[in-house]
């Protein structure tokens, strides 16, 4: 090991151009420089003269690290965070912070999706059906309406928070069963589909396999 420019480095046979990481990493030069200034990918040595980057061999493994870490949309500070930390530990919850707050992102986009539907095809509206029969407490077709929807915009907005409590997953599965219970009062076959499909969802984020795939089941039934 020499010293080069105040810092100990690898013998110079092993290190790399910062152009060949390019090259064996699949990140561009660009990308390498800026990986430096934020203290995500230093170079092993920065001649003091030209500037010029060179890397150990080592490093091509932790430049193609940070390409996949960036393919995942994972936050430069929490790569920092991941590659700095000796502890797996630590790496493991930087990557459960991330895939929590992706599954919120994801659920987000399945409502906007929803929502998007029902824009493009204003025929799915909800038909109003006889109460006579549905509701304990009588209650008028415009309330129930109203009461569905709120229910069913509370379980997207519960899913879509990333730091969830043990209570606000109770909150969700109540929700969206009451939320199946209002419509079934009023609506048809389809807006049955859709409040199946939500629990499942629901049931899907939370973990638990088979009521899943049991309200899966009973809205591909409403087909």
């Amino acid at each position: 090991m020499d010293g080069m420019g105040g810092m100990t480095v690898a013998r110079a046979d092993d290190l790399l151009s910062i152009g060949e990481l390019a090259r064996l990493s699949g990140l561009s030069i660009g990308a390498l420089r800026h990986y430096d200034a934020v203290g995500i990918l230093v170079p092993a040595h920065v001649d003091p003269s030209t500037s010029y980057r060179r890397y150990r061999r080592a490093q091509v493994d932790d430049a193609r690290r940070v390409a996949m870490l960036r393919d995942l949309e994972l936050p430069l500070e929490e790569i920092r965070e991941l590659m700095a930390a000796d502890d797996a530990g630590v790496r493991r919850e930087v990557l459960v912070r991330h895939r929590d707050r992706t599954t919120a992102r994801a659920t987000r986009l399945h409502r906007i999706i929803h929502q998007l539907g029902h824009l493009i095809d204003p025929g799915l509206t909800h038909e109003e059906h006889d109460m006579t029969a549905t509701t304990a407490e009588d209650l008028d077709p415009q309330t129930v309406r109203s009461l569905a929807s709120s229910l069913f915009n509370r379980v997207w907005e519960l899913l879509e928070r990333a730091d969830r409590s043990s209570d606000d997953d109770q909150e969700l599965v109540n929700a969206a069963h009451a939320s199946r219970y209002h419509w079934t009062a009023i609506g048809g076959p389809k807006e049955k589909a859709i409040g199946d499909w939500q629990i499942s969802r629901v049931y899907a984020v939370l973990g638990r396999g088979e009521p899943a795939v049991h309200h899966a089941r009973l809205c591909l039934g409403w087909a």
